[in-house]
């Protein structure tokens, strides 16, 4: 297989073309490695086409390079890297205990190295030793004696090197380089791993989906069990996060990131891919159900790759300790004084353009950055960051209309109608200076959801007459679904909508209407077809809420709040201009409508500020001096980092012009379910404080412990329950 390999030139994908490689990205070699995963085959690619090549490349022996590194690119010669020594080695690589000793024989190397992969086709092994001066790098052959093999889980051989006074064929990198090359290649090669991982991941699953669906148990396939279904949805949901934080990595390492940015890319990818690899793999031995845990069955064997690869390089824990010691910066607050100068200037040489001319996605990611604090910053007042509950329109249409005099209001927006028209890596970072200053959410069911929908497939007559007004605040939305018994099954709605000459007249009643009570207007599903069953006979309308026949009665919410409404409609009448979308084809527009709430709901920004307060109440508390509390921190900080991973793939697909479809139930779940953790943990780790209703003093710094972590038992219910988006993953993805 290795030469097969070498034909086909993998070995030199990452060496450049100068030295005999391909000169090609980190995600190439990924591609490659992700589908060795899949296939199962467990080669030394990794150890042999990037741990050694890369820190002999990283080193500052030119001859050296000139030398090896075109047969390394040819798979003429290979080097393996022996760096680790013990189990907790893999944290801290520059620690070693192997000595090397200048002699006039040259230099002598005495120690062990443990764990050493590839090293049974290695031609060459690199050396980690520390000096008198410093670590240093040493080329040793690999037929020097002391070489030994162990067995790993997945029958693949791991080399045990023992030296004793060995001498060194020649110094790959000296002090000060050393350390530097080491760790580019540890965390290069940590990242093509974590495409092994998810390679094999994806196999597994698919071969478990397979199963359940030709498995006959109690007279049917299982795969129509629901249990089993929502089972392999969280499955589908880690691999797709795993997916999307692999990806940012590969982007990260790939633009030349600098080292710490790299590290932490790379740390992240690990992490996420060996924990998702084996979960995967845990749980399709269980839904095989006997024949799992057989040697009839290859789906242990993928258990088995992902065991070892998992440890390779460091597992899930190694590496949110990392993160713990160095962790992310996420939405931090403050800025230098020179950068906000830079951000003003910049900021009013732009907002001097007509709205329909200013192109943002232009602006380097760091100009808009500045532009976006700048505003933010300047006119978001005191008395709206960091409220814990949904403000009234009395509390935020003052923000709310300064938003859209800026032309800021609606960032997703095509500049021709009022927006800013922004790309998904600039939508990441305006909500990223939004959630820095704990921006309150806007009642935006307009801007956010009838502007999406109408912009999709309203008529150009609808565009003209409601988006200015969603832009001015005249007019403000709420949502029509739900209904007393047809909350997330909403094929059983029974509000009605005859129509009447040029109009259509509305009865019936809707339930869990978020502020409808700060509404004028609603957008609902109705029955236009009373002989269709189901999802039939359905149809979209926009509805004006200042009529006679409009009851609304608000709801106190867990958190003692009037969030929710009841919204009684008794002959409320409509014109057929405000039906969006086909008569009875309602169902069709409000799974978009569905979509973008889905891909709203499953941004990162509610996530954000959990873990913004969380880890503001820990510093004043001194909680993070807790080693345990540490890691649950890194832990949730990953998650928050790895669902902005998601979204932003998920955005791009939005700004591609696809249509939110399947994939938002994705991005909802792993958004509301991390939102959850991150509030729960605050409470958990208060103790008695975390049960006082309203704000409490932490060492200087006022905080609403309770509310938000009341609020987000509503984020995994509204939008469809978490439950019904694993229903569609199995079903709509999944095809079970």
């Amino acid at each position: 297989a290795l030469r097969e390999m070498a034909k086909l030139g993998w070995f030199g994908t990452l060496l450049p073309a100068d030295h005999g490689g391909l000169g090609l990205g980190l995600g190439t070699l990924a591609a490659i490695t992700e589908e060795l995963g899949a296939a199962l085959l467990a080669e030394p690619l990794v150890p042999l086409a990037v741990l050694g090549p890369r820190a002999l490349l990283h080193g500052d022996n030119a001859a050296l390079r000139a030398r090896l590194l075109p047969r390394l690119a040819a798979g003429s010669a290979f080097a393996a890297l022996a760096w680790q020594e013990t189990r907790d080695h893999a944290a801290a690589p520059e620690a070693v205990d192997t000595t090397a000793t200048l002699a006039a024989a040259g230099w002598r190397l005495r120690g062990r190295k443990r764990f050493v992969a590839g090293a049974w086709a290695a031609t060459d092994i690199i050396v980690s030793a520390r000096a008198a001066d410093g670590l240093r790098l040493f080329l040793v052959a690999a037929e020097t004696p002391g070489l030994t093999q162990q067995w790993r889980a997945d029958g693949s051989p791991t080399g045990l090197l023992d030296l004793d006074d060995v001498i060194a064929d020649a110094v790959v990198a000296g002090p000060g380089v050393a350390g530097a090359a080491l760790a580019a290649a540890l965390d290069e090669g940590a990242i093509v791993a974590a495409a092994e991982l998810l390679g094999l991941a994806r196999a597994a699953l698919a071969m478990t989906l397979e199963h359940m669906r030709t498995r006959i148990a109690f007279g049917r396939p299982i795969a129509s069990f629901q249990a089993l279904q929502h089972r392999a949805a969280d499955l589908h949901v880690a691999q797709e996060a795993a997916a999307a934080t692999l990806a940012q990595a590969l982007r990260t390492v790939d633009a030349g990131a600098p080292p710490a940015a790299r590290r932490l890319a790379s740390s992240r990818a690990k992490a996420r891919c060996s924990e998702t690899a084996m979960l995967v793999t845990r749980e399709a031995i269980q839904l095989h159900g006997g024949i799992g845990i057989t040697d009839a069955a290859d789906i242990g064997l993928y258990l088995k790759r992902a065991l070892v690869v998992s440890a390779m390089l460091g597992g899930t824990a190694l590496h949110h300790g990392r993160i713990a010691a160095a962790p992310p910066a996420i939405a931090m607050a403050g800025a230098p004084t020179q950068a906000r100068d830079a951000g003003a200037s910049r900021l009013r040489e732009i907002q001097a353009l007509p709205v329909a001319e200013r192109d943002w996605n232009a602006l380097a990611d760091a100009d808009f950055r500045a532009c976006a604090r700048e505003l933010f910053t300047t006119h978001l007042p005191a008395a709206l960051r960091f409220v814990p509950r949904r403000l009234g329109w009395h509390e935020i249409g003052d923000w709310y209309r300064l938003l859209s005099r800026e032309g800021w209001l609606a960032p997703t927006w095509p500049a021709q109608h009022g927006g800013m028209g922004l790309g998904p890596s600039k939508l990441i970072l305006y909500y990223e200076e939004m959630e820095r200053l704990g921006g309150p959410r806007l009642l935006d069911h307009g801007i956010n959801n009838v502007g999406s929908i109408l912009l999709a497939c309203g008529t150009a007559w609808q565009r003209e007459t409601y988006l200015p007004k969603v832009l001015s605040g005249e007019h403000i939305w709420c949502q029509g679904y739900s209904e007393p018994n047809a909350g997330s099954d909403l094929a059983s709605l029974r509000t009605s909508a005859r129509p009447e000459g040029d109009e259509f007249v509305v009865t019936g009643q809707k339930l869990w209407t978020t502020l409808a009570h700060q509404a004028t207007h609603i957008y609902a599903l109705v029955r236009t077809d009373p002989a269709k069953p189901g999802r039939d006979g359905i149809s979209f309308l926009l509805i004006d809420l200042r009529q006679p026949g409009v009851t609304i009665r608000p709801i106190r919410n867990i958190a003692g709040h009037d969030e929710f409404c009841e919204v009684f409609l008794d002959g409320v009448r409509t014109h057929r201009d405000n039906l969006v979308g086909a008569l009875n084809d309602g169902w069709a527009v409000s799974r978009a409508v569905l979509g973008f709430e889905r891909l709203r709901v499953g941004s990162p920004r509610n996530a954000t500020l959990a873990l913004q307060r969380l880890s503001r109440v820990a510093q004043r508390l001194g909680l993070d001096a807790d080693p345990l509390f540490r890691a649950r921190l890194a832990r949730l900080t990953c998650d928050v980092l790895d669902l902005g991973a998601l979204y932003e793939r998920a955005s791009e697909a939005m700004a591609a012009g696809e249509a939110p479809g399947p994939e938002a139930s994705v991005l909802k779940i792993m958004a509301t379910e991390t939102e959850q953790r991150l509030t729960q943990a605050l409470v958990e780790v208060l103790g008695d404080e975390g049960t006082i209703l309203g704000r409490q003093d932490f060492a200087g710094l006022e905080v609403d412990v309770l509310t938000p972590f009341f609020f987000t038992r509503a984020t995994s219910i509204y939008g469809g329950t978490n439950e019904i988006q694993r229903n569609i993953i199995a079903r709509r993805i999944l095809r079970l």
